[in-house]
């Protein structure tokens, strides 16, 4: 779902799992902080990086609840929880962990995008329970509930918001898609036929959130095409470094 879960996991098995401290989440965040500088930084934080750290819960999120993205992939994280007072909270990255069921995230009203997909996640029985209707995007693929008989029709038929689930267009935005002008249509792929513009301090990452957000808020579509522009941005910016290291 997010440019940095298609990276490799790095987790060592023998590794005794880490905890998620205010210092850790401003050093991901921004490393040159001073320690003075640290509480004020990660309390306005929008945006929490933690992913591939080795973590093994998600506790001590608590002074970050002002944030609206979460990455935590590549993790060892077996439960979702400490997210009581996130209500801002709309994107939610917990691919690649431990988890088994699913809890903690049904009563965030701001959800918009849940990756739930490579855990161990064996049931999804009454999803109005286990998922806010806020959700227009949810991937639960590698899990072993999505082999279940009905699963899709099932998840689909409570979460009436869904536009796309393991990454596959829902029906409802098909409909979308065939009732909508031909210049509404070709809006979205038009962003797919041009590398986007990569603002000063911007990322990859950031660049592929903010595509694919639109994207998925417009008409049905993969995702593939948007995640090639952002491997052209990654080479970009690394022609771009070369050329700044040649000059120096």
């Amino acid at each position: 779902m997010s440019g940095e879960d298609a990276a490799p996991s790095t987790l060592d098995p023998a590794e005794k799992p880490r905890h998620i401290t205010m210092a850790l989440i401003a050093e991901s965040s921004d490393s040159s902080l001073e320690p003075e500088e640290r509480a004020q930084h990660v309390v306005g934080l929008r945006r929490l990086r933690l992913g591939h750290l080795n973590l093994g819960s998600m506790e001590g999120l608590d002074p970050c609840n002002a944030a609206t993205h979460i990455y935590l992939q590549h993790n060892r994280v077996r439960e979702i929880e400490g997210l009581d007072f996130f209500h801002a909270l709309q994107f939610l990255v917990l691919s690649h962990n431990r988890l088994e069921w699913v809890s903690g995230v049904a009563h965030l009203p701001s959800l918009l995008h849940l990756d739930l997909s490579h855990n161990s996640i064996d049931d999804v029985a009454e999803p109005n329970n286990l998922f806010p209707q806020s959700l227009i995007h949810l991937d639960l693929r590698a899990n072993p509930c999505s082999a279940r008989p009905s699963y899709r029709e099932s998840l689909l038929g409570a979460l009436t918001q869904l536009r796309r689930l393991d990454d596959q267009p829902t029906e409802s935005s098909d409909e979308e898609t065939d009732s909508s002008s031909s210049d509404e249509t070709e809006a979205p792929r038009a962003m797919l036929t041009e590398v986007p513009r990569m603002a000063p301090g911007e990322s990859a990452e950031d660049v592929y959130e903010r595509l694919v957000e639109r994207r998925w808020g417009g008409s049905a579509g993969g995702t593939a095409g948007v995640k090639d522009k952002v491997a052209q941005l990654r080479e970009l910016s690394r022609c771009r470094r070369q050329a700044e290291a040649s000059q120096v």
